[in-house]
């Protein structure tokens, strides 16, 4: 299994009217502490005898930092899927299952593997900004009369609050 997030690569900086932006781009890297459950999706037999139910969870799992499993208990051939139960804070957790299978390839391979390969992406925002502002719209005894009135084509800068980390530095 190899699990892979987005993560903030680079970023390159500009100066405009309204202050610097900073362009952030994003890759797939290694995703470090997402666990999975593992699920039968048959009953796993050897003979008559049955090792796990169809549905019955036969193992949980944890990524390294490497985005790969750390300890992948030995299985019996069969259909199996690995759940995604827990993401790091900032990712969407990707609850799709993948399935997998091991099947038999002769007496003379003693393990079979299978590769999987999962992603999660960062969280986005979608942000709506509803602007009012005040307009005086006449002078009543050296008081101003006030209207509310939508504050259309303003601009507005987005700041983040804390640094944002990206994989060999930070952008401020």
């Amino acid at each position: 299994m190899k699990k892979t997030g987005q993560k903030a690569t680079t970023a390159t900086t500009k100066d405009s009217d309204y202050g610097q932006l900073h362009d952030i781009t994003f890759d797939y890297v290694p995703l470090a502490d997402v666990t999975f459950t593992i699920k039968a999706r048959e009953d796993i037999k050897v003979g008559d005898y049955v090792h796990a139910k169809k549905g019955s969870i036969v193992a949980t799992v944890k990524t390294d930092a490497n985005g790969e499993l750390i300890s992948m208990p030995r299985l019996y051939l069969g259909k199996y899927e690995a759940i995604e139960t827990v993401t790091p804070a900032g990712y969407l957790m990707n609850t799709t299952p993948l399935p997998f299978e091991f099947t038999y390839e002769g007496q003379n391979v003693k393990l079979v593997s299978q590769s999987l390969e999962a992603k999660n992406d960062f969280q986005q925002l979608k942000i709506t900004i509803h602007k009012n502002e005040e307009q005086i719209q006449e002078w009543k005894e050296n008081v101003s009369v006030l209207e509310e009135v939508k504050g259309n084509y303003e601009v507005f800068g987005l700041f983040t609050n804390q640094e944002y980390a990206m994989i060999d530095k930070k952008v401020q």
